[in-house]
């Protein structure tokens, strides 16, 4: 190992290199930057390798429990625990959130049991379609097939709420309350058909 301060032109740096592989493995330079597999730092603090994550060890357990690593892949980034093969968290490039799902498909897609408690007398939730659009709930049950067991709520720009199922390709709608307070049995979305209207 060598550890010298390396002076190119009017700047210096610190280097801590692997004489034996002639690689600069650590990097200081004079403006406080540090690069750790990356010889030109542009931050604080900068990792640079085929698995750059930070790894976290309690000395206080032997076991896998309190073992944790963080860091990027590709286009994930990762909050691992269990030792760090458990992949608790991943965040994709789009901004797709994962919850013990490493490859999210939704801005938050979370794999298992969900709960969320109110502690106070308020909104415990909101689902706003972006303007223009409807709001959307899904309920899916998993039987294999993509095309059938589902269901969903929606409220239109129009201020009606309907609950549906997904037939034969398609949403059809089961019962439909408007904005002036009439109920719609069945597939009744033109408003013209008022037969099962209450």
């Amino acid at each position: 190992w060598h550890i010298f301060n390396a002076v190119g032109g009017t700047t210096s740096n610190l280097q801590f290199k692997n004489i034996d592989q002639s690689k600069v493995v650590m990097l200081l330079t004079e403006d406080g930057k540090v690069g750790i597999g990356d010889t030109d730092p542009a931050h604080l603090l900068t990792l640079k390798s085929t698995d750059p994550r930070i790894y976290f060890v309690d000395s206080t357990n032997s076991g896998s429990t309190y073992k944790s690593k963080v860091g990027q892949i590709d286009e994930k980034f990762y909050i691992s625990m269990t030792d760090g093969v458990v992949d608790a968290l991943v965040i994709k490039s789009g901004g797709q959130v994962g919850i013990s799902n490493t490859d999210p498909d939704y801005k938050l897609d979370v794999s298992g049991d969900m709960r969320v408690e109110q502690t106070a007398d308020a909104t415990i939730a909101t689902f706003i379609g972006s303007d223009g659009n409807n709001a959307t709930i899904e309920i899916h049950a998993d039987d294999g097939d993509d095309n059938a067991d589902k269901w969903r709520m929606t409220a239109n720009t129009a201020g009606a709420l309907a609950i549906g199922s997904y037939s034969t390709g398609s949403w059809v709608n089961h019962l439909k309350l408007d904005a002036n307070s009439r109920i719609s049995l069945g597939n009744n979305d033109s408003g013209g058909d008022t037969s099962n209207t209450i």
